[in-house]
């Protein structure tokens, strides 16, 4: 069995940008190209809404690109008991993925 992974947004982000002119953000957008082509089938990648909402902001054609890459991967049920402490805590998304990542067990509540 793999190991799952959760995948967040800015794996796509960073994926169907254009090429940076920041050194960094450069080399963040190469690290990530390197991993998701010779790492990503090494792990069951899950997503949830969250990510496909984030993914479908902003410039229509990028939010394409973005929302076609992550196509076909499982979504993640968001629970009552997330939904709960995200209002609790007043979370952000990138919270949230947190602790949905900490309370779900991917296999078991993924949707099909």
């Amino acid at each position: 069995m793999k190991p799952t992974l959760y995948l967040e947004t800015t794996v796509p982000s960073y994926l169907t940008a254009w090429s940076s002119r920041d050194v960094v953000m450069l080399a963040h957008q190469q690290v990530t190209h390197e991993w998701w082509e010779s790492r990503r089938e090494a792990y069951e990648v899950f997503i949830s809404q969250i990510v496909l909402d984030e993914a479908a902001m902003g410039d229509t054609a990028a939010a394409r690109r973005r929302l076609a890459l992550l196509t076909g991967f499982p979504l993640l049920d968001i629970t009552q008991e997330v939904e709960r402490l995200k209002e609790a805590e007043k979370t952000t998304n990138r919270v949230f993925w947190v602790v949905l990542q900490a309370l779900e067990d991917c296999p078991a509540k993924a949707k099909p």
